[in-house]
């Protein structure tokens, strides 16, 4: 007992975000280069992998802003993670961090902020629902095996809305989403943890979580893909060769 209570939890997820980000990294650039040869079916394993891997990084940030030092107490974990699904774990979590950062109980969230504080609670959460939580019903599926067919909550049936969920979601799509959740995150510490920082660098940081939500509403994949093709074909003859050789 004692060993595990000196376990310094933030740093064990800090640990895990870097291994995290590796994988995702690694995976990505394979899957790229998957796309630019276009190798279809590696193309679908390693979009896939990088979607179960961006899932576990939503899980892995959420926790590591719940371990920030001089961040959230135990009882107020507690009550972000009881019986809650990771999706509404986040968003319990925004509503966590207004409340003590106004003095509120967290059911007074968002009703007893102040109108600017309700408009960012309110995005917030909107975000989180949009763009978070099809990344994780993603991992999800993928993590109950279902790398083909997506099946039904109840595994009785193929689920269509899932199924279209897997085959549109692409590399492009997760490489954008791993850069919102960062803007995410940063956003979110800076309401926990610091005194002036989240009414300073608000606009900057929303900025950036908007441009983000913008390139993936324009939905350029396609182009984005067709450039990778282009590299690949236009590649040097010395990598010509050396990819013949493997």
């Amino acid at each position: 007992m004692s060993a595990m209570a000196s376990v310094d939890l933030f740093e064990v997820h800090l640990e895990n975000t870097r291994a995290l980000d590796r994988a995702f990294d690694v995976v990505a650039r394979q899957c790229r280069e998957a796309i630019g040869r276009q190798d279809h079916l590696a193309v679908d394993a390693l979009t896939k992998t990088c979607g179960f891997l961006l899932g576990a990084r939503m899980e892995n940030r959420l926790f590591r802003l719940l371990f920030e030092r001089d961040g959230f107490t135990d009882a107020q974990r507690s009550r972000i993670l009881t019986g809650r699904s990771i999706e509404d774990a986040w968003v319990a979590t925004i509503s966590e961090a207004f409340a003590a950062r106004r003095d509120l109980r967290p059911a007074a969230v968002p009703d007893r902020l102040t109108f600017t504080d309700k408009a960012r609670h309110n995005e917030l959460v909107q975000l989180v629902r949009e763009e978070l939580a099809p990344i994780v019903t993603l991992r999800n599926i993928l993590g109950h095996g279902q790398w083909h067919r997506a099946l039904t909550s109840d595994r009785s049936a193929i689920d269509p809305l899932r199924m279209k969920l897997m085959k549109t979601t692409r590399l492009w799509h997760l490489t954008i989403k791993a850069n919102l959740l960062e803007h995410l995150v940063w956003l979110l510490h800076d309401l926990v943890v610091t005194q002036f920082a989240f009414e300073r660098d608000f606009d900057k940081r929303w900025t950036d979580l908007m441009a983000a939500k913008r390139r993936l509403e324009l939905d350029r994949y396609a182009a984005w893909e067709a450039t990778l093709i282009r590299r690949y074909d236009n590649r040097p003859d010395w990598r010509k060769s050396k990819d013949a050789e493997t």
